[in-house]
């Protein structure tokens, strides 16, 4: 990670600190990027495939992580998307949205 943004490691957690550090940085992206694909009514994947795509161990694993992000369920999220309605509810504790390459998203502080 610290070669492909061109940063220390003392510098990259430097950075990062103040988002709860690295691992909790790196987990919300995750989760931004899988709420993405949930809401998005072409994409039909399981949702315990868009958990491994993510690199999350299992999808009750996967499937905590979201409703205490989100305060919803994955499948209730997916649900809403079809249906055509937004739940209501920022993502706890985050601080943005979801902004595309991880190493962009660096770069960009």
């Amino acid at each position: 990670l610290c070669r492909a943004v061109a940063m220390s490691r003392s510098n990259l957690y430097r950075l990062l600190e103040s988002e709860g550090g690295v691992t909790h940085y790196i987990q919300r992206q995750r989760l931004l990027e899988a709420r993405a694909l949930l809401t998005d009514a072409k994409n039909k994947r399981p949702i315990s495939a868009i958990a491994e795509e993510l690199c999350f161990a299992d999808a009750s694993s996967f499937g905590r992580a979201f409703r205490a992000m989100f305060g919803h369920s994955a499948s209730e999220a997916r649900a809403a998307a079809l249906a055509g309605l937004v739940l209501a509810g920022a993502p706890k504790g985050a601080t943005g949205e979801h902004r595309g390459n991880f190493a962009d998203l660096l770069l960009g502080f």
